[in-house]
């Protein structure tokens, strides 16, 4: 498909993998640290499902985030 545009948006928009893909859509995903850990983790990858399991456990533990803003 030849387009003059592209459309962007960021992984808090919840869209499916359905969506993203019949749209041609790039999604960025937010990035974040936890405690001072330079370990990078994305709440979002192409062709993986999103789970945010990990991010939740953490943030019961106390952990503090940062990202890369």
């Amino acid at each position: 498909m030849n387009r003059s545009f592209e459309i962007v948006t960021d992984s808090c928009c919840n869209l499916t993998e359905e969506t993203i893909d019949r749209y041609e859509l790039h999604v960025l995903p937010l990035t974040f640290m936890a405690d001072g850990d330079d370990t990078v983790y994305r709440s979002y990858l192409k062709g993986r499902k999103t789970d945010l399991s990990q991010f939740y456990a953490m943030m019961r533990e106390g952990k503090v985030f940062r990202t890369s803003l």
